[in-house]
């Protein structure tokens, strides 16, 4: 993976802070029925059942749970290590493989397995496992690379 498509090495942080609280958050929203205290703005929509492109009233707190831990997820995984070399750029991109066929793997499975409306619920996870998958892969093999030097 070519360095000039990651971040600098201290977004890395950034997107840690942003990543774990929006993961717990969103974890308990899922598992434990969890609602955060309702954030009502206005906000354009681009389609909503009264049609296009319509400025909105909503709950933002679900979107803004979303977007903490997409942009976290992206910062975390995607920043330089400080000694970013060839070798951890292969890590970095086998581990994104890895993670790409174990998230369609999962997903295949669902499609197979898992049926009604609880398959909505499993598609929305699937939305943010590819990047769960490829963090969590690629601080595993950095911390055996790291320990092993």
């Amino acid at each position: 993976m070519l360095s000039r498509f990651l971040f600098p090495h201290r977004y890395k942080r950034i997107g840690q802070v942003l990543l774990v609280p929006s993961m717990i958050v969103g974890l308990a929203m899922i598992l434990f029925d969890y609602y955060l205290p309702k954030l009502m703005i206005k906000f354009p929509a681009f389609y909503t059942e009264m049609g296009f492109f319509k400025v909105i009233r909503d709950d933002f707190s679900n979107e803004l749970i979303c977007l903490f831990y997409i942009v976290g997820a992206i910062l975390a995984g995607f920043s330089k290590e400080k000694d970013e070399d060839e070798f951890i750029a292969r890590l970095r991109m086998e581990a994104l493989v890895w993670s790409t066929y174990v998230n369609y793997l999962l997903l295949l499975l669902s499609v197979l397995l898992i049926y009604g409306v609880v398959f909505l619920d499993v598609v929305t996870i699937n939305m943010f496992s590819l990047l769960t998958i490829f963090v969590f892969r690629f601080s595993y093999v950095m911390y055996k690379y790291r320990k092993n030097e």
